[in-house]
């Protein structure tokens, strides 16, 4: 038993049992629990971190997914063509446009004979009707047109 004494004096680790035991008497105080390494934590800390961790890991992913609606733009047809206005005009006088569609300030529109869509945007307020009209194209000889 001397020899084992003599050991720990030497070694510190009774030493170091006591003065984790009087840690441990301290923040049993302050209900709190020691960990083997000596810091303390209180029982509701751990909830706490988790729930910080899973509000800023859902801010962050409705961040990226507002930030793709906002960026893209769904009425587009990724394989449309864009053109001004006036190309749309010009093709309608001629009666080029075998088909239109309407989306808010958006026309899509497809050739006579072509198979490729183009698009193109009207001025807040515009309407198709009103467009062909003030370009001199009677209401008999207006494309096909959607609403969409």
């Amino acid at each position: 038993m001397a020899t084992e004494q003599a050991s720990r004096a030497r070694s510190g680790t009774g030493r170091q049992a006591k003065v984790i035991s009087l840690a441990a008497d301290e923040h049993k105080k302050h209900n709190t629990v020691v960990m083997t390494n000596g810091i303390s934590h209180r029982p509701w800390a751990r909830f706490l971190m988790v729930t910080a961790s899973t509000i800023v890991v859902l801010g962050i992913v409705a961040g990226v997914v507002a930030a793709v609606i906002l960026i893209s733009d769904d009425t587009d047809d990724p394989n449309s063509i864009p053109v001004a206005l006036t190309t749309f005009i010009e093709e309608a006088k001629a009666g080029n446009i075998a088909s239109a569609e309407v989306d808010g300030q958006e026309i899509e529109f497809r050739l006579i004979d072509d198979p490729q869509t183009f698009r193109t945007k009207m001025e807040k307020g515009d309407t198709v009707r009103q467009i062909l009209q003030d370009a001199g194209i009677e209401p008999e000889d207006f494309p096909p047109t959607k609403l969409k």
